[in-house]
């Protein structure tokens, strides 16, 4: 008597146990997505259930393809699969099973983008045309930019980064190329009142590359940046025609600067005809320098340097023409 109704109870009790089991829940990821035409894309289902039996978990890439049968799974499980798509668009990608014991799950489903933007390349640069820079404490930030290389037409997103502190976060749709400029926001500035070395990164996070981003580092130094000044020349007038004799050259005085170097150029040329220094704001071009160095019916050009006693230079005038009679 107690054989027959132990029996029953047990079978009762099992398959209790099945048909109450956990439901299996998924998760469908790609890598990257979006994604490119004509590259591999990796597909991951993530499977979460405590009883029962699924089989033939399949996979539907949503382009024509037939469905890929990814397996039997009996616990906690991560199945992959990988597929190229020859097409651009945007696919619905979709995972379904059947199981033994515990229902069904709904199918996990997957928007994903294929496109033909591909980043060729990535250069960034200050405004020196260099990936390095030295700045003194508290200089003005330098320009910098990330030129990007790029086929296809797609979103590019990114941001930048200094020290490993993100910044703003940046857009755009890249349509035209082969090649973009992204520039350095003017605010935040970078920081220069921090001595030491310092990383800037243009960091791409669409589309989705395994890559080492390049690095900028400008450098800074502890001491203080001093603003160079405006040299205003007073004598000669811009375009003056002077006569061909002994002139005196003068010029606004800076405080604190000990010498000054003025240089003579001739018409176009980058290195000066003639240099001397000075320290005081003049300098009396003599007959024997003038005789030596220039010559009438000619244009030139003069530029003056300030220099403190430390040897920086503390002022810069602009290039002022003039020229001489015969």
């Amino acid at each position: 008597m107690c054989k027959k109704i132990f029996i029953p109870f047990m079978v009762f009790f099992l398959s209790t146990v099945l048909m109450t089991g956990t439901s299996l829940a998924n998760t469908l990821t790609a890598s990257p997505n979006p994604a490119r035409l004509n590259k591999t894309v990796t597909f991951k289902l993530g499977i979460n259930f405590t009883a029962g039996i699924c089989s033939n978990f399949f996979i539907n890439f949503g382009d024509g393809t037939a469905p890929l049968a990814l397996g039997n799974v009996t616990q906690d499980s991560i199945l992959q699969a990988t597929h190229t798509y020859t097409r651009t668009g945007v696919y619905t990608v979709t995972s379904y099973t059947n199981c033994v014991g515990i229902p069904n799950p709904s199918p996990a489903i997957l928007s994903l983008r294929v496109s033909d933007f591909e980043i060729k390349r990535i250069e960034t640069t200050f405004e020196n045309g260099e990936p390095q820079i030295t700045l003194q404490r508290n200089e003005p930030a330098p320009a910098l930019s990330a030129k990007i290389t790029f086929s296809g037409s797609g979103l590019l997103k990114g941001y930048w980064e200094v020290d490993g502190d993100k910044g703003q976060h940046f857009f755009k749709h890249l349509s035209i190329g082969p090649e973009t400029i992204i520039q350095y926001p003017k605010t935040p500035a970078l920081k220069t009142f921090i001595p030491g070395s310092h990383i800037v990164r243009f960091v791409i996070t669409q589309p989705t590359l395994d890559i080492d981003f390049p690095e900028l580092v400008y450098y800074v130094t502890p001491e203080d940046y001093l603003k160079i000044s405006n040299i205003q020349i007073l004598t000669p007038q811009p375009n003056e025609h002077l006569n061909f004799e002994p002139f005196a050259f003068t010029w606004q005085n800076i405080p604190a600067t000990t010498v000054y170097l003025i240089n003579i150029f001739s018409d176009k040329k980058e290195v000066p005809v003639f240099s001397a220094y000075a320290i005081k704001n003049n300098y009396a071009l003599k007959t024997e320098f003038l005789n030596k160095f220039l010559e009438p019916e000619k244009s030139y050009s003069i530029q003056i340097l300030g220099f403190l006693e430390d040897t920086r230079m503390s002022g810069k005038s602009e290039k002022i023409p003039f020229s001489l009679k015969k």
